[in-house]
């Protein structure tokens, strides 16, 4: 068995970024159409940065889709980089102030969201 992963032919396909910018947009599109609102938490991390630092934050914001809600992120200036998890919360138990900006691990704490910032 071949494991050389710099082999063209076991090498992952790259999608072309107008490729990725189209389906993007068809995802907006189709969330558009749903018309259901959704709450979402966003955690932002940069695996790259050193133990202790890797954790950039998170944003909770309602939006249309997943798509709507990085796609917000950027426009608002506040999407940190690196990879993103999501989930869906009702949101119910936000406070206002915390909405649609990017809050540090410590501001997680303080509002009692979790009870630990992330590993040290």
């Amino acid at each position: 068995m071949n494991t050389n992963m710099t082999n063209e032919s076991n090498a992952p396909d790259i999608v072309p970024e107008s490729e990725r910018r189209a389906r993007f947009n068809r995802l907006m599109e189709e969330e558009a159409a749903a018309g259901k609102e959704t709450c979402f938490w966003l955690s932002f991390c940069d695996l790259e940065k050193p133990q202790g630092q890797q954790h950039l934050g998170v944003i909770i914001m309602r939006t249309l889709g997943l798509a709507h809600a990085i796609d917000r992120a950027w426009k608002l200036g506040i999407n940190p980089g690196g990879e993103v998890l999501s989930c869906v919360t009702d949101g119910n138990s936000i406070k206002p102030e915390h909405f649609d900006r990017l809050l540090t691990a410590a501001e997680l704490v303080a509002a009692g969201y979790c009870e630990r910032g992330p590993s040290q």
